[in-house]
């Protein structure tokens, strides 16, 4: 038998063992013409050259009168694609939450007349999904369909329109419709509902939305909650919303770098970061994008600092610890605000952290004990440009004793409180502490005396008690051990 192509062009020769199963009809049936054929329906006829589904059928006819079933309720020969197989394509199912039967606006100044003429029965509403520019689905809703579903099959990551066009004839009733359409088939509602949008065409007769690619929810399992992946509103999921956008992001997303591009979104928005040049377009390489350092394509610096090109006024986002290879993370001189998030104990390669002159406020998170190669911390003058915010409160954790590489640790201008930590000794590569402007208090440690290779020492204007440890001997340079003038110590 040959098969062709609804233009007539013969395609390929086939040989069926009838056994009853072929009858003229299907003997008579075309590949690729616009009419799904069961009997062809499979991977080896290509689905029936793509008629089964919506999203590969061409032609006039499409999806005409398959549907006989919609929201389990019998209907005529409507628009729909009810054997669409194709493992290419990804479910998203309709739920009607409620169909409510209202007058019609245009006619409520008419509603003293009900008394006097009956109000018609209400016609049924007329629900189309369209994705991609092809109709998946027309269909008529009636009341008794409400709190059922309907699945069907797009494209992984389908651009979609749903319109539901609510008639009425003169002074009669009009059914509206409550809906949702969630990610997944029917099975999933109940036991991982995923709410893309929720629409009601009392309030708009047309919803839009873009099914966002399996791969987002397998690469970001864990980083952000599924179920609200399309709904929440926070860095994270804004930071999606932009990578959804973006083309280059929906073509790697199954590589290796997907994830760090996320971070990067996350942190842009996050930071607020203004970028009037378009400097983080989506669509680029993120290694050429302002203030990204790579090595290897991966990306070992963040730097924003004053004289730059962006404007920051947002908060560091906990996607920071997704920057596996993140070496040095600067932002000076911007209006940076908010607290470190514990995330930053992730980045375990990571060696100069300098976050001075901005508005950070909060403590030091003890997580950045676990910075081994840490190498230089600059935490100082958080103030705010204009003085308003209070700065870093707390006590310098105890842990930070656990950078052992660390050289300098540059803490003034906070509101820290509390001690030095007396393992302080442990940092034995310090070469530069200041912590001047604080509220410390307590007296100095005199293990402190103990780092041979501390060269600057500044704690002036604390509330230290005591004196100057004789240990600190000649380790410290003359003229650089200042307490201050808040402190009560000498020398």
């Amino acid at each position: 038998s040959l098969v062709f192509l609804h233009s007539g062009t013969p395609l390929e020769l086939f040989f069926f063992a009838d056994e009853d199963e072929l009858d003229n009809e299907i003997c008579g049936s075309f590949l690729g013409d616009g009419i799904c054929d069961e009997s062809f329906n499979s991977a080896g006829y290509n689905y029936d050259e793509g008629d089964c589904c919506a999203a590969t059928c061409n032609g006039p006819n499409c999806g005409m009168g398959m549907m006989t079933t919609s929201f389990g309720t019998q209907v005529r020969n409507e628009i729909g694609f009810p054997l669409c197989e194709d493992p290419s394509l990804k479910p998203v199912t309709i739920l009607l939450n409620n169909i409510d039967r209202r007058v019609d606006t245009a006619y409520e100044k008419y509603q003293f007349l009900v008394e006097y003429v009956p109000i018609r029965e209400p016609k049924p509403s007329l629900m189309t999904l369209d994705c991609g520019g092809k109709t998946v689905l027309t269909t008529s809703i009636i009341p008794s369909m409400a709190n059922k579903t309907q699945t069907v099959m797009v494209t992984n990551d389908a651009q979609c329109e749903m319109t539901v066009k609510n008639t009425s004839v003169g002074v009669s009733d009009v059914l509206f419709v409550n809906y949702s359409i969630f990610h997944g088939d029917e099975n999933s509602i109940g036991s991982d509902p995923i709410v893309i949008i929720r629409g009601d065409s009392f309030v708009n007769k047309i919803s839009s939305f873009n099914r966002i690619k399996d791969c987002f929810f397998n690469k970001l399992s864990g980083i952000v909650d599924n179920s609200t992946i399309y709904t929440g509103n926070d860095s994270s999921h804004k930071a999606i919303a932009w990578l959804k956008e973006d083309h280059l992001s929906n073509s790697i997303c199954e590589d290796g770098s997907f994830i760090e591009r996320y971070a990067l979104a996350a942190i842009k928005v996050a930071l607020r970061i203004v970028d009037s040049q378009g400097l983080w377009k989506g669509s680029g390489a993120y290694c050429q994008w302002e203030g990204v350092g790579c090595i290897k394509s991966s990306v070992t610096s963040l730097k924003f600092t004053a004289g730059g090109v962006f404007d920051i006024s947002g908060t560091i986002p906990t996607e920071i610890g997704l920057l596996q290879k993140l070496e040095s993370f600067e932002i000076g001189d911007q209006n940076l605000h908010g607290t470190i998030p514990t995330e930053i104990g992730q980045l375990h390669g990571l060696k100069y952290l300098q976050l001075y002159d901005n508005a950070l406020t909060g403590t030091i998170p003890k997580e950045i004990g676990k910075l081994t190669k840490m190498v230089w911390v600059t935490l100082s003058m958080n103030y705010g440009r204009g003085g308003e915010a209070v700065g870093l409160s707390g006590s310098i954790p105890s842990q930070i004793v656990g950078m052992t590489s660390l050289q300098g640790l540059l803490v003034h201008y906070n509101s820290l409180t509390g001690s030095i930590p007396n393992e302080i000794n442990k940092l034995s590569n310090l070469t530069v502490l200041i912590a001047a402007s604080n509220y410390l208090s307590g007296t100095v440690p005199t293990t402190l005396g103990e780092i041979q290779d501390l060269k600057f020492f500044n704690i002036a204007k604390n509330n230290f008690t005591g004196t100057i440890p004789t240990e600190f001997g000649n380790n410290v340079i003359e003229g650089d051990k200042r307490l201050g003038e808040r402190s009560c110590c000498s020398s």
